[in-house]
């Protein structure tokens, strides 16, 4: 990842706003159950970004072009699902870490 941005899942592109070092922060001391909520919690946000995924699809699939206007309000959500997952992705890594 380049230095000064965001990590986002693959294929939604840098987040223009600048990565500050001091957003994550370090958990080498959290116990299993402080991790184990973290995983459940990346889980949890992979599933809605997925749910989210799978909607946007069946609108492209089945919908288009008669529901173009509810396209940008699914591209949205989706995108902020997969930004979510990002960022519980990331708080667990670094918990790893």
């Amino acid at each position: 990842m380049a230095e000064g941005r965001r990590p986002v899942s693959p294929g939604l592109g840098a987040d223009p706003r600048p990565f500050r070092s001091d957003q994550h922060e370090t958990h080498s001391d959290m116990t299993e159950d402080e991790i184990k909520a973290l995983e459940k919690a990346a889980k949890k946000a992979k599933r809605i970004a997925t749910e989210r995924a799978g909607e946007l699809h069946d609108l492209i699939e089945d919908r288009l072009p008669a529901g173009y206007e509810d396209l940008p309000a699914m591209a949205q959500a989706t995108y902020d699902a997969c930004r979510e997952w990002a960022a519980a992705q990331a708080r667990l890594e670094a918990a790893a870490a």
